[in-house]
């Protein structure tokens, strides 16, 4: 099909459409990975590192993937056991063990259980719900001897 300059006027705006819907779609892809950066779960979905600060800077992680926080949380220790492979924090409350698989959250780290234990870490305070109960604050325990 042949289009001759005069008939422009009169192709056009059948042709706009179809150029807006394009222009659509070439916004709507995925940015080119970089090929020299690890590819990384987005946000949505996976939890936050376990170990973040305030700052947004995670606490070193060692070798096997655990982050170990001590809480003091309503006046009771709290030891907080982050498996970053395996996506839950294991929390030594008293005498009771406790392993808390990662829950969806909106901000911060959030693990929770069907039975209503939670707990959840945002900028470097947390909160601990047990079964249902009441929830604790908690704030990060000073190292021992500071």
């Amino acid at each position: 099909m042949r289009i001759r300059l005069a008939d422009i006027p009169a192709v056009l705006p059948a042709l706009l459409p179809l150029g807006a819907a394009l222009l659509i779609l070439a916004g709507c892809g995925q940015p080119d990975a970089d090929p020299a950066s690890p590819a990384t779960p987005s946000a949505d979905t996976m939890p936050p590192p376990a170990g973040t600060d305030a700052g947004g800077a995670s606490a070193p992680a060692a070798d096997n993937g655990h982050v170990t926080v001590a809480w003091n949380c309503d006046g009771k220790p709290v030891a907080a056991d982050y498996d970053n492979r395996r996506q839950e924090v294991r929390l030594q409350v008293g005498p009771e063990l406790l392993t808390l698989p990662a829950a969806v959250s909106a901000s911060g780290a959030r693990y929770a259980d069907a039975a209503g234990n939670e707990f959840w870490e945002h900028q470097g305070e947390s909160t601990l719900t047990l079964a249902g109960g009441k929830a604790q604050a908690c704030t990060k325990a000073a190292p021992a001897g500071s």
